[in-house]
């Protein structure tokens, strides 16, 4: 009787973890002279760890050993053309599973504060149409990675003086049970178009 009681308790803790929902929450900000910051938090900020410190002093790395000369060697051409193989396959992977992960991956709310000047009024003005330009084409990007909730940009130009400063902050929402089924579609998916490359490389040999 223990014994099911103790498997039924870890089925359930298993359960709970897998599709508890966690929020990352992302900060950097110029003006303040902050670095960036990531905290995980599980329904209130004030319950969470910070994930990113100081990096630690890194130890020397050992000398790799040399490799055979019986190894065969591929000729840097060869490893052009295989890195561009990879690189196709992994955005045709993306590509047939963006819908998939847009779906599981909530972006609850994106912040952008841009302060900036060029020193001349009418430089500053145009330089403004244009930040106002990049900022939409990459917010048009973030939509088809993430479902974005609420979003609020500001740009502040500065006629006067000559300055960018940059501030972004939001809170990115998942469960645990989603990470792990985009991973295994995105797989699947890499592993599909993987082999209809090389059954057309093998057709056009």
């Amino acid at each position: 009787m223990a014994f099911w009681i103790v498997l039924l308790s870890i089925f359930i803790s298993i359960f709970i973890i897998l599709f508890l929902e966690i929020s990352v929450k992302f900060d950097y900000d110029d003006r303040l002279n902050e670095n960036f910051r990531l905290r995980i938090f599980l329904y209130n900020e004030k319950f969470g760890i910070n994930l990113l410190k100081k990096d630690k002093p890194k130890k020397p790395k050992k000398k790799k050993e040399e490799k055979t000369k019986d190894k065969e060697k591929i000729s840097f051409f060869e490893k052009i053309v295989n890195v561009f193989e990879e690189l196709k396959n992994i955005s045709y992977a993306y590509y047939y599973s963006k819908d998939f992960i847009r779906k599981r991956l909530i972006l609850e709310k994106l912040n952008v504060n841009i302060d900036f000047g060029m020193s001349d009024a009418a430089k500053t003005g145009i330089a403004t149409g244009a930040i106002w330009a990049v900022l939409y084409n990459i917010f048009a990007v973030v939509t088809k990675i993430f479902t974005v909730y609420d979003h609020k940009f500001n740009v502040e130009p500065d006629y006067n003086n000559e300055k960018f400063l940059f501030g972004v902050n939001g809170i990115l929402k998942f469960k645990l049970v989603n990470i792990i089924s985009i991973a295994f579609y995105v797989l699947i998916k890499y592993i599909t178009v993987s082999k209809k490359t090389q059954e057309n490389l093998k057709e056009s040999i």
